[in-house]
């Protein structure tokens, strides 16, 4: 019988390398499905650094910077028109209380950023910031209490289950109907990374300004649960897998579950995804988990290095066709193909908009000042924001620091929102204004829905390249 020796250097094939001195001489480089071509390298272990300081230092806020008098007095009185708002007829339990694990999710975390800014502006021992964190407390308890989720005051609060199958915790709604389609496919592992990640921001939250639910366990015990579900690093935890959505090869989540698909798993939102890793930094660090901490900020300093690289293109991405690069974001991203829309449709406020959304400090790990420039100007201010909804105006602009739109015309647009959706977008404006670049554009106003700025109502441009798919048509 022949015998066969293995080489003591085994030969890989990956993405992006960064270790030149491992590459294999004399072998051409193959091409990725998606993702451009791929190197041969050699060695029997990798070693992967990344710099997490950045990620490690991130606040519940965005640090403030020389914030005149004038301005803190109307971002105050803003925060507090935002707090009744929520108070009156308690709006409040109707924001976290949405049937939905995803817009429950949201919801806490939008009273969370509410809870925050009252912190900033009124002290942490003030009665409003105390009560908003009691909305907080009294939204947590419907989802982990399941005494608390029969009542009244409950209704609306999503139940899950621990599936033995899957190891993991899916929402019964698609459980009790045999199917994957409600709360965007809960049930069957879809976007957890999404869902549960607003809700460990929004646990962090709560622990930060009302310390003593440290100490509350089975409100510990639930978040803990949530993280490990989406992102447990420990293989003797028998009860959830290791990194249920991290891709440690790609280096970035997928957002589909079990159901297979023939282009393979896909991620939509980079910035829900970072919004997890975020929330894993802030939980880690309320509760002195230094371990916890330095992993959410690895994870979500690996995935913000994919974002700029993979998902948000600057002019000059090598991973993608040039035709294709012009558009700045890929929109679906399956393994297979890179689809330009999203999910629920096709417009460019949402296609850019997912990639935007929660704002958060981590948010600026991935979309950095030059690229959001490119975006602005090539595609967002061909878009009629007085025409779309308010609620993705706000987010596009909040998104989107390169429209150079002056303080009143951001104040123009929020003077016609509600509260909550006006709220983060004079809190992006007060704090980036020293920072807006000036496009010399004069103040405006809104007498209406109608019409944003004469200067911004374009029409809407064509996508280009709508689909790629390299694994069929090469590049």
């Amino acid at each position: 019988m022949r015998q066969y020796v293995l080489s003591k250097c085994m030969l890989m094939f990956m993405l992006r390398p960064a270790v030149s001195q491992r590459l294999a001489s004399g072998l051409s480089a193959i091409r990725a499905p998606t993702k451009g071509s791929m190197a041969g390298l050699l060695g029997d272990n990798w070693t992967l650094r990344i710099d997490s300081t950045h990620a490690e230092r991130l606040n519940f806020l965005p640090e403030t910077q020389n914030l005149s008098e004038g301005m803190q007095v109307e971002l105050k009185d803003s925060v507090l028109q935002s707090f009744m708002y929520q108070k009156e007829s308690a709006r409040w339990r109707a924001s976290v209380l949405k049937r939905s694990y995803y817009f429950s999710g949201k919801g806490l975390q939008k009273v969370g950023m509410l809870c925050l800014l009252l912190e900033k502006f009124y002290s942490l021992d003030d009665w409003r910031t105390q009560e908003c964190a009691g909305w907080l407390a009294a939204g947590f308890r419907c989802f982990y209490d399941a005494t608390a989720a029969s009542t009244n005051e409950c209704k609306g609060a999503s139940q899950s289950y621990y599936d033995e199958d899957w190891g993991g915790i899916a929402s019964r709604q698609g459980w009790d109907r045999a199917e994957c389609a409600s709360d965007f496919g809960n049930t069957c592992y879809n976007d957890h990374h999404y869902h549960f990640g607003y809700f460990v921001v929004s646990g962090a939250i709560l622990a930060k300004l009302s310390p003593t639910y440290v100490h509350n366990q089975p409100f510990v015990d639930y978040v803990n649960t949530l993280i490990r579900d989406t992102a447990n690093p420990s293989s003797r935890d028998t009860h959830f897998p290791r990194f249920r959505s991290f891709d440690w090869f790609d280096l970035h989540s997928w957002s589909h579950g079990v159901q297979p698909v023939p282009d393979g798993k896909d991620q939509e939102s980079t910035s829900e995804e970072l919004n997890l890793f975020y929330g894993i930094v802030l939980w880690g660090r309320v509760n002195k988990n230094a371990a916890l901490q330095k992993l959410g900020a690895t994870m979500l300093s690996l995935a913000a290095h994919s974002a700029r690289e993979l998902f948000l293109m600057k002019s000059g991405n090598s991973y993608h066709p040039e035709d294709f690069v012009k558009n700045h974001v890929t929109g679906i991203f399956f393994q297979g193909r890179v689809d330009h829309k999203t999910w629920f449709g096709r417009n460019p406020e949402y296609i850019h908009g997912i990639q935007m959304l929660p704002l958060s400090p981590a948010l600026a790990m991935a979309r950095k000042a030059d690229f959001c420039q490119e975006e602005w100007d090539d595609i967002l201010s061909h878009v009629d924001l007085g025409s779309i909804s308010k609620s993705w105006a706000s987010i596009i602009l909040t998104g989107s620091p390169g429209h150079g739109l002056s303080i009143g015309q951001l104040h123009g647009l929020a003077n016609i929102m509600k509260p909550m959706q006006m709220l983060p977008l004079l809190w992006i404006a007060f704090l980036h204004e020293l920072a807006l670049k000036a496009h010399h554009l004069h103040r405006c106003s809104l007498p209406g829905a109608a019409t944003l700025c004469n200067g911004l109502k374009m029409s809407r441009r064509k996508a280009h390249g709508l689909r790629t798919n390299f694994g069929q048509t090469g590049w």
